[in-house]
């Protein structure tokens, strides 16, 4: 096989050094006509640094036994990727929801820039504080990496203390053992593809390659113009490693916390690239839960084309298992 067919050439149009740099709201207004009441603004943690936080609160108010929502992104995505679809979609549900943008991570106009890569207890000490900072316990929703944070919060195995959740959300999570065992899997039953992941997601090999993107993230039949805007807003909210990889494996596996303590829910999607389902499997089993699987979808099951199918799942476990507003 050529070394073209695994690590295809960037596009000419997307190679270009002048990257689009603009505001979060620039972004999602041209992306998504739709979101309205949308609140920017940026928390900063006791380190100093400063993170983005976008929200959207409900109109009457939720009552105020209702528990938010807290979205947490992965890698090379930012708060702005729950801005487009789930915010306002669980916002009209009468929920409060926020997306927190990771250190380092997000618009440089509004975020503190990073010198080294965060390690797994700086996120999940900068979402603990954040979660102190509002008036509810609230529902955390992981994605990917994002997974990994919750999971390091709820189990109560940080070296400090974290608040409370009412439930946590885990949607193509980093399982509890890590990447690990799954990359090992991928190259044992698929080599070429297991290449082609690693030049996306470790080297970054996604950014100007059009058809490396959507195999890595999204769905055959995400539109061509929305998926070049989703990797013009990749490339201009992330920047530099999100989480420090030898630190992560230092403290694998993540802990669960004691059975029966809160409601957790373990979603998968069955075209997912990055995360098998051997992986979304051994998470729920972790959890000892039943996983909740979105046919036709990839791991962006934010973004992807069938994203109202997972914010459907996900609003139907929350008005099953957490109050609903």
């Amino acid at each position: 096989l050529s070394k073209r067919l695994i690590f295809p050439r960037k596009s000419k149009v997307l190679s270009s050094s002048k990257k689009h740099i603009c505001s979060s709201k620039v972004v999602w207004a041209a992306a998504n006509q739709t979101i309205n009441s949308l609140e920017e603004s940026v928390f900063t943690v006791s380190s100093g640094l400063k993170l983005e936080v976008l929200s959207q609160r409900p109109s009457p108010p939720p009552p105020s036994s209702q528990a938010p929502l807290v979205f947490i992104h992965g890698s090379y995505h930012a708060a702005w990727c729950w801005a487009i679809h789930f915010l306002p979609y669980f916002a009209s549900k009468g929920y409060e929801v926020h997306a927190l943008s990771l250190r380092g991570q997000g618009p440089p106009d509004k975020v503190s820039l990073l010198s080294g890569t965060p390690t797994l207890d700086e996120h999940t000490r900068d979402l603990a504080e954040f979660v102190n900072s509002l008036d509810k316990a609230p529902v955390l929703v992981g994605h990917s990496f994002g997974g990994a944070i919750v999971q390091r919060m709820i189990g109560n195995d940080a070296p400090f203390p974290c608040p409370p959740a009412a439930g946590a959300v885990l949607a193509c999570s980093v399982p509890p053992y890590g990447n690990g065992p799954m990359i090992a899997r991928f190259l044992r039953n698929k080599p070429i593809a297991s290449m082609r992941l690693t030049f996306s997601l470790a080297a970054r090999g996604w950014e100007g390659r059009p058809a490396l993107f959507r195999e890595s993230f999204f769905s055959e039949d995400l539109p061509e113009p929305t998926l070049m805007k989703y990797m013009e807003m990749m490339s201009a909210n992330s920047r530099g490693g999100i989480i420090d990889l030898k630190d992560l494996n230092s403290i694998l596996p993540l802990v669960p916390p004691k059975k029966g303590t809160l409601p957790v829910l373990v979603i998968g999607a069955e075209d997912d690239f990055c995360v098998d389902q051997e992986g979304v499997n051994d998470t729920a089993k972790e959890y000892e839960v039943t996983p909740v699987y979105l046919k036709g979808t990839s791991h962006d099951i934010m973004l992807d084309t069938n994203w109202e199918d997972a914010a459907e799942a996900l609003n139907s476990w929350l008005s099953e298992n957490i109050a609903e507003p």
